[in-house]
């Protein structure tokens, strides 16, 4: 009777913890979800907020919009603070690309910006930002407050930036996601130190040093 009793609440304990270390699982699934999640809107937050107002040159030497949402891709920009872990001497501004591949999230990134948008021969890749991704619209707001579907708006090519830009988001793991991003509306211009009156000539030249 003993040995019974011990192999049944030994079966018990035994399914307990198989559930405890199931829900588990799923815990840890779901958090990876969500930080994936945060991550890949992060970029795409980053991206849309430090996007600049220029107008970038093609491959063939023509202008094109520097923040559009028509053609092929989700949205491309031109923004500044490109990524360079090394510190070389290089600019600052990449182009970027956003596009909705099935239910995956993806972009690409290029520098320098200009003569890189079409065929140069050499391939742009794409990395996956996020997966899952059931449905992804951007409604984009003007200076006065006016939601369009659309950037630059069809009557007006040349209108710059959007003031924000609006994020709806569904995917297959969490409920449904909306994010709003306001751009950086004016950068400020570099500064020059001033010219100290009573430097010698070397001390202008080198700025005091």
């Amino acid at each position: 009777m003993a040995i019974a009793i011990f192999a049944f609440v030994g079966v018990m304990a035994y399914g307990g913890l198989n559930t405890v270390i199931g829900q588990s699982r799923i815990v840890d699934q779901q958090a990876q979800a969500l930080h994936a999640t945060q991550r890949g809107l992060a970029v795409l937050r980053q991206d849309i907020r430090f996007a600049l107002d220029r107008m970038a040159r093609d491959a063939l030497g023509g202008d094109v919009p520097e923040f559009s949402s028509s053609g092929v891709n989700l949205l491309t920009l031109t923004r500044l603070g490109a990524h360079n872990p090394w510190d070389e001497p290089h600019s600052q501004l990449e182009l970027v690309r956003w596009r909705l591949t099935g239910q995956r999230l993806e972009r690409s990134a290029v520098s320098p910006v200009d003569g890189v948008i079409g065929n140069t021969g050499t391939p742009v890749p794409w990395h996956t930002v996020l997966t899952g991704v059931q449905s992804l619209q951007l409604t984009f707001y003007d200076q006065k407050n006016q939601a369009l579907a659309d950037w630059p708006p069809p009557n007006e090519p040349s209108a710059g930036l959007p003031k924000a830009v609006e994020i709806h988001l569904r995917l297959d793991t969490l409920p449904p996601l909306r994010l709003t991003v306001a751009l950086v509306g004016d950068w400020p211009a570099s500064l020059t130190p001033a010219p100290n009156p009573s430097a010698t000539p070397e001390e202008s030249l080198t700025g005091g040093r």
